[in-house]
């Protein structure tokens, strides 16, 4: 029997495989991509201020929205996009192809020309790889399989009820609380981060202002995990040796005694919290958000990881 055609195409007549038409040697679609997109619904924007610690000071500030780490544009829900398409290749020429790897526009036929709300063409470039599936035999030494690429998710924000501790107050006003837990409405956020360690991608790195990490920045470069809010008795202090922010912590704030020259106010101070309650010294005059719960990163798809974050604003 004559030797089997070749799998870059051909013909070889009363051989078992006697034509083969195209060149399956090179892993290509064999289907049209699908579309669809992930998330529930568009994301939401808050526009307070957003307090942050400043261990090295040490002080709290608020930041406005649009300064880091108080960044969270509204996006819509397409601009999150999954795409997954059909590939065959010869079974002898199969060769994994790595996580992160960009989509080929050539491959997405009949999404090449855009969509007039620049959805989901505009973006169908820059997905990367999050899924190599399985090999699937169809006979003849050729296998199919079906590879899944993801945008990377811009910043998004979701609202949930929350039962959260209200720290006490005792300013020097003569304003008073204890310690409550209120159910208020927070906001979540969610920031998404790719780790790059075979350096695929050109996208700036996190420690450049982008969304890549790779095995110089490993997953925990400084600023990535937001602190939760924490609250600093009298006498707390900055430690130079170890570079962190040391003290006890306490259930209630209090303002320095301006009849006793040697008293110490908490960090922050009563009146510090109650103007961003208020709303006082924030950029646009509404009460600005804390942080309740430290950032936690879990893997969304493929390398693409999601780190999560909620706020409550200050009461």
């Amino acid at each position: 029997m004559p030797n089997n055609a070749s799998y870059y195409g051909g013909f070889s007549p009363g051989a078992g495989l006697f034509a083969v038409d195209g060149d399956f040697t090179s892993c290509d679609p064999c289907g049209m991509p699908v579309i669809s997109f992930p998330m529930k619904g568009d994301s939401i924007l808050s526009k307070n201020d957003l307090v942050v610690f400043y261990p090295e000071i040490p002080t709290y500030s608020t930041c406005s929205l649009g300064t880091y780490p108080n960044i969270h544009p509204w996006n819509p829900n397409q601009q999150v996009m999954v795409l997954e398409q059909e590939f065959m290749v010869a079974q002898n020429a199969y060769f994994p192809m790595p996580l992160n790897t960009p989509y080929d526009v050539a491959w997405s036929l009949g999404f090449q020309d855009q969509f007039p709300s620049g959805y989901p063409s505009a973006e169908i470039g820059n997905m990367y790889l999050v899924e190599e599936g399985e090999l699937q035999d169809v006979g003849g030494g050729i296998s199919k399989l079906r590879r899944k690429w993801s945008t990377l998710p811009p910043t998004r924000c979701e609202m949930e009820q929350y039962a959260y501790t209200f720290i006490g107050l005792d300013s020097i006003t003569g304003l008073q609380r204890n310690q409550t837990t209120y159910n208020v409405q927070s906001r979540i956020q969610y920031d998404y981060f790719i780790f790059d360690a075979l350096d695929i991608l050109t996208i700036p790195l996190f420690t450049d202002g982008g969304y890549r990490l790779n095995g110089t920045t490993g997953l925990y470069p400084n600023g990535m995990i937001l602190p939760v809010m924490q609250y600093f008795a009298e006498g707390s202090q900055f430690s130079f040796e170890f570079g962190i922010y040391v003290g006890s912590p306490t259930t209630q704030l209090t303002d320095k005694n301006l009849a006793n020259p040697d008293s110490q106010a908490t960090l922050p101070t009563a009146t510090d919290y109650l103007n961003w309650c208020t709303g006082q010294g924030t950029g646009n005059g509404q009460p600005a958000e804390i942080i309740v719960e430290s950032s936690t990163m879990c893997r969304w798809m493929g390398n693409i990881w999601e780190r999560r974050t909620r706020f409550v604003l200050a009461q």
